[in-house]
């Protein structure tokens, strides 16, 4: 780029002063370059200065929704190390301070090791979890339902490989869903007749005793 603004200067210098010395005419070159250089260093100065600024108010925004959010985020070796983790994941495991597992193995979040075993395996193998259910275990020992979604990614201090991820409690939701299933097995293996049927009349379930009662098969 430089240089093509120099060849540009040198044929406006030979248009408009045909005469000048040659000395000169050196002299003019050399100062007109240093211009086209300093000028070209204050303009990459600049763009440095707001690329690191954009970089820093990237880092904060990053910042502020790793320790404020209400989804657990944490960053762990492959070895089950803790690397990191906001606040949000040390209440989900039962725990207050981020130092309390920080530095520590999160082997004792599992149940079982084959539990771990068989995540970290899914994790090697596709390089990324999504959206997957796990029943973790508390501080106090009792069990959180958690969706967990986690990636393999190469650490920035040793060139290794860390695992990034997110966890959401999903306890209330999987303890309506046994409750649920609790409650159709019941009413599925009762001796009662329970049925249930739509506003129009038509019939949508029919268990065993109502089988027994009226003589129809659910089938029919």
């Amino acid at each position: 780029m430089s240089g093509f603004i120099l060849c540009v200067f040198e044929e406006v210098k030979d248009d408009f002063f045909p005469n000048i010395g040659l000395f000169t005419s050196h002299v003019a070159t050399a100062l007109f370059a240093i211009l086209v250089v300093a000028a070209m260093s204050v303009c990459i100065v600049k763009r440095e200065g707001r690329l690191r600024r954009e970089m820093a108010s990237d880092e904060i925004r990053y910042r502020l929704l790793f320790w404020k959010s209400q989804i657990g985020a944490f960053r762990t070796s492959v070895d089950g190390r803790i690397l990191d983790c906001n606040v949000a994941f040390c209440r989900m495991l039962g725990y207050t301070k981020r130092a309390e597992l920080i530095g520590r193995s999160n082997s004792t979040a599992y149940f079982s090791a084959s539990d771990r075993a068989e995540f970290i395996d899914r994790l090697k193998a596709a390089g990324e979890v999504t959206n997957r259910e796990m029943r973790l275990r508390r501080k106090d020992g009792s069990a959180v339902w958690v969706l967990v979604s986690a990636a393999l990614m190469p650490n920035e201090v040793d060139k290794g490989l860390v695992i990034k991820g997110t966890m959401t409690d999903i306890t209330e939701r999987v303890n309506m869903q046994q409750e649920n299933l609790r409650l159709a097995d019941i009413v599925r293996n009762s001796d009662d007749a329970i049925f249930s049927v739509t506003t129009e009349g038509v019939i949508q379930t029919w268990n065993a005793g109502a089988e027994r009662t009226y003589g129809y098969s659910a089938e029919e």
